[in-house]
């Protein structure tokens, strides 16, 4: 039996192409794993790694309405900031308020940040449904300037 070159080069080449064109699966350039949580029931951190692939990768802070403390440390960068950077202070890239000022989160140690949420009142008849802020979180590395992002989310 002879088959034409063509018929069985073609699938090769699509694979190649496919290959090509794909994205490869990286981790966060900015990771983070629990150093002390006041309520594990209540309050965790979670990793998410978006598909496709290539899209960027963030985490998630989910608490309820109750008080909680969680920090977080940074496993792959000796020194990070947060998003609230400003050139007119030395300390506004280590501490950052909530826009409604439910929570806030400052860095310790360099490469750690403490979340701390306050209580949010609920009243009976009202839900103030699920509330939720972006926390964009910097760091240097040997590739120049990386960034992940901690989205917090507060349920009644």
């Amino acid at each position: 039996m002879n088959i034409p070159v063509k018929i069985i080069c073609l699938p090769i080449v699509i694979v190649l192409l496919l290959m090509s064109t794909s994205c490869e699966e990286d981790d966060s350039p900015i990771l983070f794993a629990v150093e002390y949580n006041s309520n594990p029931g209540n309050t965790t951190l979670e990793y998410y790694s978006a598909d496709p692939s290539c899209q960027p990768k963030s985490y998630f802070i989910t608490t309820g309405y109750t008080e909680s403390e969680i920090t977080i440390k940074c496993t792959n960068q000796a020194a990070i900031w947060l998003g609230a950077y400003s050139a007119d202070s030395s300390e506004s890239d280590k501490q950052y308020t909530s826009e409604a000022g439910l929570w806030t989160a400052s860095i310790t140690d360099g490469n750690m940040i403490e979340f701390h949420f306050m209580p949010i009142p609920t009243t009976s008849g009202t839900d103030s449904g699920v509330l939720f802020e972006g926390l964009p979180v910097y760091a240097t590395s040997k590739n120049g300037l990386v960034k992940t992002d901690i989205t917090v989310l507060r349920f009644p």
